[in-house]
């Protein structure tokens, strides 16, 4: 996500990227772990802060789940904030 930072000391989101995706389905009882491999281009920008603008990434997890019973679903969803580097 690229956020614009204003006068005012206001943030105004300017880009979002999105890089990889994944899924994977977990059955009640069954599955202990599930391990997901996401990848980042080799152009893509690097976390950046400064007065003006700031890059910043996050990982983001969601969770569909069943309701007790079975009658719908619910989300759950996990940000977690990453910092990206060139080396």
């Amino acid at each position: 996500q690229e956020d614009l930072i204003l006068e005012d000391g206001a943030r105004r989101r300017t880009r979002g990227y999105l890089f990889d995706t994944a899924h994977e389905l977990v059955e009640f009882g069954c599955t202990e772990r599930v391990c997901l491999h996401l990848t980042l281009p080799l152009d893509c920008p690097c976390s950046l802060d400064t007065d003006l603008v700031r890059v910043n990434f996050r990982c983001r997890v969601d969770l569909t789940v069943k309701t007790v019973g079975g009658s719908g679903f619910s989300n759950l969803r996990l940000n977690l904030p990453v910092t990206v580097v060139h080396g």
